[in-house]
């Protein structure tokens, strides 16, 4: 077998090796999925938990009755000046993000 044939074999060994840590719910470090409803589903994108910034709970404002308990979405800010909203338990969000960094 010549070193090309080698490297060749080696490389997609690699990449399917890489593309089942994938599908089996694996993740890289310091990343995070982000699902398409509140009860999970498919993953509609990945973040990067290294660049964020803040995370603002948002809370429907009413006079009468005041902040509730519970926030309605997440307003997560990154360092390169995009927002997106997240539609996530604070608490549970902040543990994933923790968790991701390792």
């Amino acid at each position: 077998m010549t070193d090309k044939t080698m490297g060749l074999m080696l490389g997609a060994i690699g990449a399917v090796s890489f593309n089942l840590g994938f599908s089996a719910g694996k993740h890289p470090d310091d990343y995070i999925p982000v699902w398409t409803s509140q009860e999970g589903g498919e993953i509609s994108m990945m973040i990067n938990t290294d660049e964020i910034d803040r995370v603002i709970p948002v809370f429907e404002t009413d006079i009468a009755m005041g902040k509730g308990d519970e926030s309605n979405y997440l307003e997560v800010h990154f360092s390169d000046g995009k927002m997106y909203k997240i539609y996530e338990d604070f608490d549970e969000f902040m543990s994933r993000v923790r968790n991701s960094r390792r």
